[in-house]
C-alpha cells in the first residue's frame, strides 16, 4: 500500500514539475502557439472561415468566391457538366477565343485530370496553338512527339494558368489551400497591370515584367511544399516546419540569319523559404519539454539544358558564378553579341552574408549553384540563380521546343532538444521535363 502510495506521490510530483517546466520553457523561448494553416501574408483576399472547421476543399472554394485577381474555376469529379469532352471542349474553345487570363484548380483522380488536360491541349492545338510551357518530355528522341509528365496526374494539387501559361504543383501534407493562394497570385501577378520591371529583387517573390530587354515572358512553373505537421515521434511533437515556394519565370526571343534562326531563354529562377519553430512537453521517454528550430540553410539549384541529349541547347550565360561571400548577389547574363543583356541583384532580410559555390557544366548545359545562409525561423529569404541558353539551328536538336530539367533542394540544419527531432530535414523537387516553346507556336 506505502509503494502504491510512493509511486501516485511521484507521478503527481512529474505532472507539477512538467507544468511548471512547460510554462518556464515556453517563456524563455518564447515559442509561437501553433497555429492552423492560413494564406500567407502578403494575401489580401481571405475567406473568414476558420481553418479548423472545414475542409481543405472547402476552404479553397471559398478563396475562390471572394478572390478578384483572376477567373479561377475548381475542377474535380463534383463537375460533372465538365467531364464529358463535347463540355470541355466548348468550356477551353470559349476562353481561346475570349483571350482573357484564367485559372484551373485540378485535383482528383487520373482519369478526370487525363480528360481535361488533353482536351485543352487538343483545343489549342486545333488553333495551331500550344502552351509555352509544359510540363511534359519528347518520345523516342522526337521532339514533335511529346508526352506530359505523370505528376500532374498524380501530385495532390495542380493549379494550371491560361494566357500566360502557368503550371503549379502543390506538394505536401495538409497545405493545398495555402499552395492554391499562393499560386493564384503567382499567377495573377504575372499579367497584372502593376507588375514591376525586372531589376533590383531583396528577398520577396515579386512579379516580373512582361519584356527584359527585347525577351518576352512566355510563362512560369512553379513548386509549392509545407511541412505543415513537421517531424514527429509516437509522443507527438508537431507543428510547422519548413515551406518552400519554387517560381520560375521563362522569356524567349529570336534571332534570324542566314544559318536559320537562333531562339534564345532566359529562366529566371526564383526560391523563397520559410522555417518554423515549435515546442511543447514530452510525457513519454526523454520526459520533458522540447523544441525544434527548423531554419532555411541551404539551397541547391540545377537547371539542367540537356546539351548531353541535344547538341544544339547550348548554355550562354549564368549567375552566379564562381564562389564567395556577400550580403548583396548582383550578376549579369548576356547572350553574345545578340544585345541580349539582364542584370539581376538580391539580397536576403537583416543583411546576412550569402555564401555561394558554383559547380556548373556549360559542355553537358548544366548551371548548379549551391547557396547559403545564416538563416532564423519566422522569416522568408529569397535566392534568385538564373541561366540564358539558346537553340542553335546549326546543331542537332537545335529546334523548339527547348527541353530542360530542374532540381531544387532546401535543406535545414535543426536546432533541436533530446534529439526527438532528426538534426537535418530537406524538401527536394525534380521536373521530369520542361518544354519551352516561343510564343506559344506549334511547330510541326
Amino acid at each position: 500500500m506505502k509503494c502504491m502510495q510512493e509511486k501516485w506521490r511521484l507521478r503527481v510530483t512529474y505532472i507539477a514539475i512538467g507544468i511548471i517546466l512547460t510554462l518556464f520553457i515556453g517563456t524563455q523561448l518564447n515559442l509561437p502557439e501553433l497555429e492552423a494553416v492560413s494564406p500567407s501574408s502578403h494575401i489580401s483576399h481571405k475567406p473568414t472561415t476558420s481553418v479548423y472547421n472545414i475542409t481543405q476543399e472547402s476552404m479553397i472554394k471559398n478563396f475562390i468566391n471572394v478572390y478578384h485577381r483572376v477567373n479561377a474555376m475548381l475542377l474535380d469529379s463534383s463537375n460533372q457538366y465538365l467531364l464529358s469532352k463535347n463540355s470541355l471542349c466548348n468550356f477551353f474553345s470559349e476562353k481561346i477565343s475570349n483571350n482573357t487570363p484564367f485559372s484551373l484548380i485540378i485535383y482528383g483522380e487520373q482519369h478526370y485530370r487525363a480528360n481535361i488536360i488533353n482536351t485543352w491541349q487538343n483545343s489549342l492545338r486545333s488553333q495551331q496553338q500550344i502552351m509555352s510551357v509544359q510540363l511534359a518530355h519528347p518520345v523516342n528522341g522526337n521532339k514533335n512527339v511529346t508526352q506530359l509528365d505523370t505528376v500532374l496526374l498524380t501530385a495532390p494539387v495542380v493549379v494550371m494558368g491560361f494566357n500566360p501559361d502557368s503550371i503549379f504543383i502543390i506538394n505536401g501534407t495538409s497545405c493545398y489551400y495555402n499552395g492554391v493562394v499562393w499560386a493564384l497570385e503567382m499567377f495573377a501577378n504575372s499579367f497584372d497591370s502593376s507588375m514591376t520591371a525586372l531589376a533590383s529583387v531583396s528577398g520577396t517573390m515579386s512579379p516580373l515584367s512582361k519584356t527584359v530587354n527585347g525577351m518576352n515572358f512566355i510563362g512560369t512553373i512553379g513548386w509549392f511544399t509545407q511541412y505543415v505537421s513537421g517531424p514527429s515521434s509516437p509522443n507527438g511533437g508537431t507543428g510547422n516546419a519548413l515551406r518552400m515556394e519554387e517560381y520560375t519565370s521563362y522569356y524567349s526571343t529570336s534571332q534570324n540569319t542566314s544559318q536559320g534562326t537562333y531562339y534564345l531563354f532566359l529562366a529566371y529562377n526564383k526560391e523563397n523559404a520559410c522555417g518554423y519553430s515549435y515546442g511543447g512537453f514530452n510525457w513519454g521517454i526523454p520526459f520533458g519539454p522540447y523544441y525544434a528550430n527548423y531554419n532555411p540553410d541551404y539551397y541547391s539549384t540545377e537547371i539542367n539544358w540537356e546539351t548531353s541529349s541535344w547538341a544544339g541547347q547550348q548554355l550562354l550565360s549564368w549567375g552566379p558564378l564562381n564562389s564567395g561571400s556577400f550580403s548583396t548577389i548582383s550578376y549579369s547574363l548576356s547572350a553574345g553579341t545578340n544585345g541580349v543583356s539582364i542584370g539581376i541583384q538580391y539580397s536576403v532580410p537583416g543583411g546576412l552574408g550569402i555564401s555561394w559555390t558554383d559547380e556548373s557544366n556549360p559542355a553537358a548545359g548544366i548551371e548548379k549553384t549551391n547557396e547559403t545562409i545564416s538563416a532564423t525561423t519566422q522569416t522568408s529569404y529569397t535566392v534568385i540563380p538564373s541561366g540564358v541558353s539558346v537553340l542553335n539551328p546549326t546543331l542537332p536538336g537545335g529546334h523548339p521546343p527547348m527541353e530542360i530539367v530542374q532540381h531544387y533542394y532546401l535543406g535545414s540544419f535543426s536546432q533541436v532538444s533530446f534529439e526527438r527531432h532528426p538534426p537535418s530535414l530537406g524538401v527536394s523537387f525534380t521536373t521530369q521535363s520542361i518544354l519551352l516553346y516561343p510564343n506559344g507556336v506549334y511547330y510541326d
